[in-house]
């Protein structure tokens, strides 16, 4: 295995700047260029870092409570998969998918879950270790933490960019969330409240614009489409429609 200078010397940064990398000192602040640099040339020379806890990587038991069917056609859960699995071997996780929460041993290090979970799934999570973690969502503020994307901030600079563009109306076509059982919860994608609010404080909300399907599927999607011909055949078209996936 290479050592810490040999990395250093390939990556051209200072031994001490790479060695604070890969150890994860979290008092050290380094750019994002250098950071991915001195990361993928510790791959390609083959490094690994050992777990400073017990020598092995940390074991994280990963539920992706997302449907098959779905993941196939929403590009942004295989997307999700994919970052999961690089980004953990990044920082030295071994990620390990499990069907179901009773398939999860008791000696893991941590769970991090995707997907919606209903109350008695969540408490089964919450007995199986105190380091666990959402990503996309988080059912249970008082109970998890989370990662997960600043949707009113992606739909307000979405919308801002149409309108320094010219191209208003705006229009939205967007569906609902699913749950593990592949129903749809029925609860109101929260972009389609960032897109209603900020539209009706610029004055530009129109009704007539609004698509709402119910699962996000390339079925969902081609029924919205019908509707928005159809609907709009005889009036004018807004200049620009924002799509969530």
């Amino acid at each position: 295995m290479p050592t810490i200078r040999e990395i250093a010397a390939k990556a051209g940064y200072s031994p001490a700047t790479v060695s604070r990398l890969l150890n994860n000192d979290p008092s050290f602040s380094i750019s994002d260029h250098a950071r991915k640099k001195i990361l993928q040339t510790a791959q390609n020379l083959n490094y690994e870092q050992p777990n400073t806890t017990h020598g092995l990587a940390y074991q994280v038991a990963t539920i992706f409570a997302v449907q098959p069917k779905q993941e196939l056609e929403d590009i942004y859960f295989s997307n999700l998969r994919q970052s999961l699995v690089e980004h953990g071997k990044q920082a030295n996780l071994k990620l390990t998918f499990y069907p179901d929460i009773d398939h999860i041993p008791h000696d893991i290090d941590g769970v991090m879950a995707v997907g919606e979970f209903d109350s008695d799934a969540l408490h089964k999570l919450r007995q199986l270790t105190p380091h666990r973690i959402f990503v996309d969502s988080n059912p249970d503020l008082h109970h998890f933490n989370s990662v997960q994307p600043n949707l009113q901030a992606i739909t307000e600079q979405a919308i801002d960019q149409l309108i320094a563009a010219g191209d208003t109306p705006i229009g939205l076509i967007n569906g609902g969330y699913w749950n593990k059982d592949q129903q749809v919860t029925h609860q109101q994608d929260p972009r389609q409240k960032y897109f209603e609010s900020r539209l009706r404080e610029l004055q530009l909300f129109d009704s007539r614009f609004l698509f709402i399907g119910g699962e996000f599927s390339v079925a969902s999607g081609y029924r919205l489409g019908q509707q928005v011909v159809q609907s709009l055949s005889k009036q004018a078209l807004p200049k620009g429609f924002l799509e969530p996936v």
